[in-house]
């Protein structure tokens, strides 16, 4: 197979502590054939001098150094200025696993338009194998209807995926969304893929942080998730049954991650009432309304069977407990 580029897109935010470990992930890959893009997006500590250190020792680093303009931005960018015929999305927080490229690189021969793998999820004192396929590889055309594009754990995010660059053409992502950009971007792309391939390997270490800003009380969440949720109902309208379906479970998806990180978030100083205010407010919206009214109980996982269910019967003080469980329990485990 004539060699092909990868491109592999990394932007960075005050990002010292983890960037040397993310770069040398990339540039220790067996496959050489890469560009390596490191956005610079306003850092205030010593991550542009890091990225300089790099670029001055490999011809394959280029870095740029932009104004604080968002991560949508800096992917754009990069989008727009890389030369490789697939593009790699690499956070600077996470790395890549040894050999990853390589493995992807084998699959290229059939010109998929997106291949994607498991992942490890990294937490301070262990990891979990995060995969959505028991197979060890997997194709799937335009026509199949085994691959659900609409699953939770492969649309939410675009690192860790590998993105012909001819098939994502003029789309970019949405600089307007704070959150689910990536799940809107996916979902504009993957309606028009023609072939995507899993590899179930753990291509790539996402580090869970417990200080994320998703797992924070921000009252302005919810018009944000609101905002994402409408754009990406725009794209869903035209398709299946079955994926509308899956864009249910992605909204009731957001509604947990309301309830449980920002509803009644540890660091949600308002009383009870005030929360229950909030929550009939979401319950009353018409993007979470639909999405709880219609979506398939037995097609969620546990814990969200059981909010769901609460949800519609208006089981608010139940909800407040399963969130404080919640809370508590992932204090224990994602240590």
């Amino acid at each position: 197979m004539q060699d092909i580029m990868i491109s592999i897109i990394v932007p960075i935010y005050n990002s010292e502590k983890t960037l040397e470990r993310c770069i040398n992930s990339v540039l220790k890959q067996e496959f050489r054939d890469i560009e390596l893009i490191l956005i610079n997006d306003g850092s205030i500590d010593t991550s542009l001098q890091i990225c300089r250190m790099f670029e001055e020792t490999d011809s394959r680093v280029r870095v740029v150094d932009n104004s604080n303009k968002g991560v949508s931005f800096s992917r754009n960018y990069g989008i727009e200025n890389c030369v490789g015929e697939y593009i790699f999305f690499l956070d600077a927080d996470d790395w890549l696993a040894e050999g990853a490229l390589k493995k992807i690189s084998l699959t290229l021969e059939k010109h998929p338009d997106i291949v994607f793998t498991s992942f490890y999820k990294e937490y301070r004192y262990k990891h979990q194998y995060i995969t959505i396929s028991e197979k060890e590889e997997a194709v799937y055309t335009c026509c199949e209807k085994e691959f659900n594009p609409y699953h939770t754990r492969i649309l939410g995010t675009v690192w860790g995926k590998l993105y012909r660059r001819e098939f994502i053409g003029n789309n970019r992502f949405n600089e307007d969304l704070n959150l689910c950009e990536d799940a809107e971007f996916n979902y504009r792309l993957i309606k028009g893929a023609k072939l995507m391939i899993y590899l179930n390997f753990a291509s790539y270490h996402y580090v869970y942080s417990s200080s994320s800003t998703i797992r924070m009380y921000n009252p302005k969440q919810l018009m944000q998730y609101q905002k994402a949720l409408i754009e990406i109902r725009k794209t869903v309208v035209s398709l299946s049954e079955d994926e509308i379906t899956s864009y249910y479970i992605f909204v009731c998806n957001v509604f947990a991650v309301l309830v449980m990180n920002n509803i009644f978030s540890i660091n949600n100083k308002k009383t009870f009432n005030e929360k229950k205010k909030i929550l009939y407010d979401i319950y009353e919206n018409e993007i979470f309304k639909e999405g709880i009214n219609n979506v398939k109980i037995c097609m969620l996982p546990k814990p969200q069977k059981v909010l769901v269910k609460l949800a519609r019967k208006r089981k608010n003080f139940l909800i407040y407990i399963l969130s404080i469980v919640n809370n508590i329990r992932g204090k224990i485990l994602y240590q």
